[in-house]
């Protein structure tokens, strides 16, 4: 019996074929400018939540906010917390990027065989450090008393140490999944970056060296230079793969070349 064209069965099957077709053949397409949309939308939220901080800093109504926020962090104070807090806000500092770098360089050098990731790396961190420099002196705001106290004479306004965390940090959970296959390895060390960014955001704040909303208004600006980086060098490895070249391979390791049964590690 010929099959009726116009029955919802064919008519769904041939949809549905059709769709499959479609999203094998455009997958890359559909899946970069879905994420070049998410990206933008993401940086709109962050611009405008940055934008709405700096409004009321201006208007001077950050006042009450940053001192209940405040009181309620130092409230949390125990001598575990003091020692736990007041380590890890150096993993925001310079010194701490610098050696990151370099153990991130090798580690992808050796064991990876690529470099192209580590200086994507510190191309967001400079870039989000020149920033943070430039948005306190453009703003002005002057520390928290006690940050004088401490010899602390920079000023306030983003945070420096939680605006660089979330660029560096953020952009190693971005190569964490993409140089891992394993789903566990992705969520672990997920889980830990993302601990050690909120870490150094509050540490700020525990320490009196920042305001709460320095700390959420350097998260921001440093989401939005994260996000930023993303989207253009995946706009560039698109292009890359486009004319048939591919310089940053999803694993990008030099085990790829090795036979097979000398990839145990790689996953």
């Amino acid at each position: 019996m010929p099959q009726n064209t116009f029955s919802p069965r064919y008519l769904v099957r041939e949809v549905r074929r059709f769709l499959y077709h479609f999203y094998r053949s455009y997958k890359d397409y559909l899946l970069f400018f879905a994420g070049i949309f998410i990206g933008v939308l993401v940086v709109a939220l962050l611009g405008r939540g940055f934008y709405e901080l700096l409004s009321d800093l201006r208007a001077e109504r950050l006042g009450a906010f940053d001192d209940s926020i405040t009181l309620w962090v130092l409230s949390w104070k125990t001598p575990a917390l003091d020692w736990y807090l007041s380590s890890i806000t150096h993993l925001g500092d310079r010194y701490a990027y610098i050696m990151l770098s370099v153990i991130l360089g090798l580690y992808l050098y050796i064991r990876k065989g690529n470099l192209i990731f580590t200086l994507q790396a510190v191309a967001v961190l400079v870039v989000a450090g020149v920033l943070s420099f430039w948005l306190k002196d453009l703003i002005g705001r002057p520390r928290p008393e006690a940050a004088h106290q401490l010899g602390i004479h920079t000023l306030s306004f983003p945070s420096g140490h939680s605006m660089s965390s979330i660029a560096f940090y953020g952009f190693l959970i971005h190569l964490t999944w993409r140089i891992y296959k394993s789903r566990l390895k992705k969520i672990v060390f997920t889980i830990i970056l993302v601990i050690l960014i909120i870490s150094i955001g509050v540490s700020r704040i525990y320490l009196q060296v920042h305001y709460p909303s320095d700390v959420l208004s350097g998260f921001a600006a440093g989401g939005i230079c994260l996000v930023f980086f993303i989207i253009l060098f995946s706009a560039l490895r698109f292009r890359q793969r486009w004319k048939g070249e591919d310089r940053q391979p999803d694993t990008a390791t030099a085990e790829e070349n090795r036979p097979s049964t000398d990839r145990k590690e790689l996953s």
